[in-house]
């Protein structure tokens, strides 16, 4: 599913829950012919995000200090650090080649041995050739740029820690 996806869904579903509201409300109160409040009144004037997101969006500055991401985590994986302490990596080549992956790619920062946090510098969507298996302590970061890994094998944690994965796009994804 393409990222430009999600809020439109979230809106047709806060839409239908906001009629749904006006409809119960009205009809319980013997007044539904009689409603002129207009539906855009129970839909919420800014988006509402996800504890996660709220955490990072409230600090304007969240670039510059992109790590304090992984303070955010809540739920099952809140103590995964990714590669909190470890050095930023830029993707900067949509490419890839699983025998020799080249620097600038995703597959070659996510196959390294130590913890790095990877970022893009560009929108891009990426194609994978083969599973791309990660090692631990890395983080993905698609924040500031639209990130796709479509039409390809996809990403595969297996006998791994410490892993986020935040702000891409992974869809229709093909055995490798």
């Amino acid at each position: 599913m393409a990222t430009s996806r999600p809020p439109l869904l979230l809106s047709c579903f806060m839409l239908h829950l906001a009629s749904t509201f006006v409809i119960a409300h009205s009809t319980e109160n013997n007044y539904y012919k009689n409603t002129s409040q207009p539906l855009l009144k129970y839909i919420p004037k800014k988006p509402l995000l996800n504890v996660i997101d709220s955490c990072w969006r409230a600090k304007q500055n969240w670039s510059s200090d992109r790590q304090a991401l992984a303070d955010c985590a809540i739920g099952f994986g809140k103590e995964a650090t990714g590669s909190k302490h470890g050095a930023i990596y830029q993707v900067s080549d949509p490419s890839d080649d699983p025998v020799n992956p080249k620097p600038g790619t995703l597959r070659y920062g996510a196959i390294q041995n130590e913890p790095l946090w990877i970022i893009f510098d560009k929108d891009m969507v990426i194609t994978l050739k083969n599973e791309l298996f990660m090692s631990s302590y890395k983080t993905i970061d698609g924040r500031g740029a639209k990130v796709e890994i479509a039409d390809g094998p996809c990403i595969t944690l297996q006998s791994v820690s410490h892993i986020i994965i935040h702000g891409i796009s992974v869809h229709d994804c093909k055995p490798a």
